[in-house]
């Protein structure tokens, strides 16, 4: 009877893990639908102003994030400002202004290269210049750079993962969202 027992239990766990597998399967072709459907809404308009807006909609509810913000780089004065900020706080977020290296989203537009923090408390580059001025508090957060042509135009945020923290898996697809970005904000400018 034992030997039948135990016998039972590694079916189980064989099984345990096939169903694992078979929904991180699933996941993962969903979050790609996903993306492949954001993408058609991104390119539905030519409305530059609606392209950004359906671009950071798209961006949070990919990642599962509680507010996004989309901050384009201006030029002349060498600073990001915040072209979109999504949730209640938006409104006050898009009055701030960061110089390029200033903050992670100024540091990922001066780099060129992504980021995901777990806990922006603990990385000194973090400057906390949004939260003061909207009440907000960032725990976590992942950025990208938008990239038109090879140029940096602009940054990608996805803040605080609503379960968990954001993965590698995350920063992938938000790399993808972030290229399909570029491609409708560069579309709706010609």
């Amino acid at each position: 009877m034992t030997e039948e027992v135990e016998r039972l239990k590694k079916e189980i766990e064989v099984l345990r893990s096939q169903i694992s597998s078979m929904h991180k399967d699933t996941s993962r072709e969903e979050e790609l639908k996903t993306l492949a459907r954001l993408s058609a809404i991104l390119n539905s308009t030519l409305d530059p102003r609606e392209v950004q807006k359906r671009a950071m909609e798209s961006a949070t509810e990919l990642m599962k994030a509680e507010v996004g913000s989309l901050l384009q780089v201006d030029e002349k004065r060498n600073e990001l400002y915040f072209e979109v900020a999504l949730g209640e706080k938006g409104a006050k977020v898009k009055e701030i202004r960061l110089k390029m290296g200033e903050g992670i989203a100024g540091w990922v537009a001066q780099n060129g290269k992504p980021l995901v923090i777990d806990d922006v408390t603990k990385d000194p580059r973090f400057s906390g210049k949004a939260d003061e001025k909207s009440k907000f508090v960032t725990r976590n957060m992942i950025c990208v750079p938008v990239m038109i042509k090879e140029k940096i135009t602009g940054v990608l945020q996805a803040i605080n993962k609503k379960e968990g923290v954001f993965t590698p898996k995350d920063l992938e697809l938000f790399q993808m969202l972030a290229n399909q970005v570029a491609i409708a904000i560069d579309n709706a400018r010609l």
